[in-house]
């Protein structure tokens, strides 16, 4: 009962660190496109010179 449990917290806290990376790469040209059609690119050119 006790490793089932633990096994599963374990997969558990894997999964959300792969969708965490996940996620956080997505956003990441998500942004940038983002900020292109909103602001025509002024934060990004800001931010990154």
């Amino acid at each position: 009962m006790t490793v089932s449990l633990a096994r599963l917290f374990w997969i558990a806290k894997e999964l959300c660190v792969v969708a965490c990376l996940y996620l956080t790469l997505m956003m990441i040209p998500a942004l940038y496109l983002v900020d292109a059609v909103w602001n025509g690119g002024r934060l990004v050119s800001t931010v990154w010179p």
